[in-house]
């Protein structure tokens, strides 16, 4: 059975095949990506599986500056939302 994130890389595959896609499976392999020179990263779709790894990617906020951010969240408690509105992102939605 084939997950949210796999049905997000297909959608985004199928739907923009001209568009570089890098699917990176922890906020470790996002944060290297982002700290690397002249990334090339304009917008990072985040999937968080929990509020504790939406709270993570806080840490990388000063490297999100400057990149449309959208957010899938786990759910839609007030809690979450809170957290998230943090980051700035141009969307936000839950899954």
């Amino acid at each position: 059975m084939e997950t949210i994130g796999e049905k997000l890389d297909t959608l985004i595959r199928v739907s923009f095949p001209r568009i570089e896609v890098l699917v990176l499976e922890s906020i470790e392999q996002l944060s290297a990506h982002l700290r690397q020179p002249l990334n090339q990263v304009s917008v990072v779709i985040f999937l968080a599986s929990s509020r504790e790894e939406l709270d993570r990617l806080h840490s990388l906020a000063p490297f999100l500056d400057n990149i449309r951010v959208i957010l899938i969240l786990p759910d839609r408690h007030h809690q979450t939302l809170t957290r998230a509105s943090r980051l700035n992102s141009c969307f936000i939605s839950y899954k």
